[in-house]
């Protein structure tokens, strides 16, 4: 999938925050310390953010992994919390997706901030899906990509 916005002024500051990044950083919320005890491999790489146009999750600890979500491709948004991640004060939130092979839940978010990030993500999916028809989306990463294919081709 082409992402032709990350809704950041530094793109490659904030990829390379999802490639290596731990802890917080200026685009990134790491979970609490009391979600330690339920990822103590993962803890220090586990973040999630929300920029104007994306939602980012990344997480791995051998497998360094990271997700970035369009907020015009999010379908529904909902929270999650078993009675381990209640008893640490945490919970999850998914945002639905066509299904395919991107994770989308940002795990043991603190529990406060999960209804925050909830309500953020419904309405801001919601607005940027009512301001961009998806022929108009298409359009502009047709152009995108055509525009990086004949940059490209003059490279050669």
């Amino acid at each position: 999938m082409a992402i032709p916005d990350l809704g950041v002024e530094d793109p490659d500051g904030f990829l390379e925050s999802l490639r290596v990044g731990t802890g917080e950083d200026r685009w990134m919320t790491p979970i609490p310390p009391s979600a330690k005890i339920l990822d103590p491999l993962e803890y220090s790489r586990r973040a999630f953010g929300v920029t104007d146009a994306v939602f980012a999750i990344r997480d791995g600890f051998f497998n360094l992994r990271f997700s970035i979500i369009p907020l015009t491709r999010i379908q529904s948004v909902s929270l999650h919390q078993g009675p381990v991640q209640r008893w640490r004060r945490v919970a999850s939130v998914r945002a639905a997706l066509v299904p395919g092979p991107v994770a989308s839940m940002a795990e043991h978010v603190e529990a406060g901030r999960s209804l925050e990030l909830w309500a953020q993500l419904s309405q801001a999916s919601k607005a940027r899906r009512e301001a961009e028809a998806p022929e108009r989306w298409l359009s502009r990463v047709t152009e995108i990509v055509e525009a990086t294919s004949q940059r490209a081709e003059g490279d050669k």
